[in-house]
């Protein structure tokens, strides 16, 4: 009997051991450094100061970019249908959203932090 109770902690405490080293390992995988973490930020606040500017909660984020000198390059469909979604470009930086594309040849060609699925599973 008293060998039986043993056994039966042992693999409790086993089982408990690797729950917990499990969970700090796959803490490890979801660690985002300091940077990335600044970008998503900032695609974040972007993408929801566009959808605030068009007063349309109905957007499909095709694209999100950011860009080093920390500009939003946002592709996305607004419109209630699917199938009547406009196609809209903007770019967000510092805090002003614009749709010119003057402003996007300014900003978003180049190199960027592609933050497209992050923002998609945030709205």
């Amino acid at each position: 009997m008293e060998n039986r109770r043993s056994y039966e902690f042992s693999r409790v405490a086993l089982g408990f051991f690797a729950s917990s080293l499990a969970l700090l390992v796959l803490a490890g995988f979801t660690r985002v450094d300091e940077p990335t973490r600044q970008r998503l930020d900032l695609a974040y606040n972007s993408a929801a100061s566009l959808k605030h500017s068009l007063g349309s909660p109905a957007l499909e984020y095709e694209a999100v970019h950011i860009t080093d000198a920390g500009a939003a390059c946002i592709t996305c469909h607004a419109g209630q249908d699917a199938a009547r979604a406009t196609k809209a470009q903007a770019v967000v930086h510092a805090g002003r959203v614009s749709g010119s594309k003057d402003d996007w040849d300014r900003h978003c060609l180049g190199l960027a932090f592609d933050a497209t699925r992050a923002v998609d599973q945030f709205f």
